[in-house]
């Protein structure tokens, strides 16, 4: 009886080393559960992050783009007043031309009329000559 009791002890041992083994490995692999629960969270948590700083990032290119349409649109402002003053100093000069070429034939008449009264002047100079030539 002796023996038998003693090999039920050892028995009763065993499957209480085997039990607390088990007990243990459970806890183990409970643990390596949590640790991966953890883990899945700080991914979790990383792509939140990066799904804000994406966020933040589409803002700031939107912004960028917004700030490239003002200066497009503040290039385009300066190109159209540039072409109209353009444009007006092309009619000042155009108009400047005309007068010139209105002096010119002003000019030109006023020459020809200067020429005119010469020849006459000279003609009644001649004229007169000759009469003091006669009379004298």
């Amino acid at each position: 009886d002796g023996v038998l009791g003693a090999a039920d002890g050892a028995r009763d041992a065993t499957d209480g080393v085997r039990a607390d083994t088990v007990g243990a490995a459970n806890g183990v692999l409970d643990a390596a559960d949590s640790a991966r629960v953890a883990t899945d969270g700080i991914r979790g948590a990383a792509d939140g992050d990066r799904g804000v700083a994406d966020d933040i990032r589409g803002t700031v290119d939107g912004i960028r783009g917004a700030v490239d349409g003002i200066r497009g649109a503040v290039d385009g402002i300066q190109g159209a007043v540039c072409s109209v003053a353009d444009d007006v100093w092309d009619a000042v000069r155009g108009i400047c031309g005309a007068v010139h070429g209105v002096c010119g034939v002003v000019h030109v008449v006023g020459g020809t009329v200067d020429g005119i009264c010469s020849a006459f002047g000279g003609t009644v100079d001649i004229v007169r000559g000759a009469v003091h030539g006669v009379y004298a």
